[in-house]
């Protein structure tokens, strides 16, 4: 049985969703709010980010989230509101999730909910779960120069949001599917499916894209990078991981960044990925 308070939370949404829209993009104050909308180059670039839905609770014919779900939104609420490696041009500028059929999930759409409010956007969630190219066509129409676009989604559908995109990497082991562990400890598995499902939440995906000028009409798309949302298990949980500048390789990949080379920080393996965004073939046109 659901708590009083979860209740109350699917009355919130319930409301919210009501006033949801699907150009977010079109709001006067969506301006990027920290790092260079053009580089020194003149290139123009935006930021994709990725998420699975928080956590399900323990009967998954429950269609919302569970506590620990809710609790990981609320940390998400609060560290996706300021510059980071994960979201090194500022904070979202729009906000995707998958659209909620009657009777089916709403957690992509409640992930995000609490990011929602604390930015001020209204969340975009037209687009099935399985629409990969609708997807991706919306999803560009709302990247600007300097913008960054943050999205909730089904997990297993995730990889095919990336192939939309046409991202150069999309085919290789880290993200042709999403990965069934990912390390975090408050991630156990699931008893109902034992080790045939994936209890991994914390990983985000980021993909860079760029254009040589803010007019040209095309994007180029960079690879896809893995980082994590560093959650500690509460709703007040410190932000961590790639939500925070926690190291000087971190804050040198910002600066980096900034200035015309994209410098991901890949976490899983506690290196420095490089992607020259730059034109020498790393990407691909959309």
């Amino acid at each position: 049985m659901r708590t009083a308070a979860t209740v109350l939370f699917l009355s919130s949404l319930l409301s919210l969703s009501c006033g949801l829209r699907e150009d977010a993009d079109d709001d006067a104050d969506s301006t990027t709010r920290a790092g260079e909308q053009v580089d020194q180059k003149g290139t123009c670039r935006a930021n994709i980010v990725l998420i699975r839905h928080g956590e399900k609770p323990p009967d998954h014919a429950i269609r919302v989230l569970s506590r620990m779900g809710e609790d990981r939104a609320a940390y998400i609420g609060r560290c996706g509101t300021h510059s980071s490696p994960a979201l090194w041009l500022g904070p979202p500028t729009a906000i995707m999730a998958a659209k909620v059929k009657r009777g089916k999930s709403s957690r992509s759409l409640q992930t995000v909910i609490p990011l929602a409010r604390a930015l001020g956007l209204v969340i975009e969630h037209s687009v099935a779960k399985d629409r990969h190219k609708k997807f991706a066509k919306k999803a560009l129409k709302k990247l600007d120069c300097g913008k960054t676009l943050f999205v909730s989604w089904e997990h297993k559908e995730i990889s095919g949001l990336v192939r939309a995109l046409r991202v150069p990497n999309a085919d290789t082991p880290d993200f042709s599917a999403w990965p069934l562990r990912c390390g975090a400890f408050h991630e156990p598995v699931s008893r109902k499916h034992g080790n045939r499902k994936s209890s991994c939440y914390d990983q985000m995906w980021q993909i860079t894209l760029s254009k040589e000028t803010a007019a040209q009409r095309k994007w180029t798309v960079g690879n896809a990078v893995v980082m994590k949302q560093g959650w500690g298990g509460r709703s007040d949980s410190p932000c961590a991981g790639d939500f925070v500048w926690g190291s000087t390789q971190q804050h040198n990949a910002h600066v980096h960044a900034t200035k015309g080379i994209v410098h991901h920080v890949h976490t899983r393996h506690n290196n420095v990925q490089s992607d020259d965004m730059g034109g020498h073939g790393s990407g691909r046109s959309f």
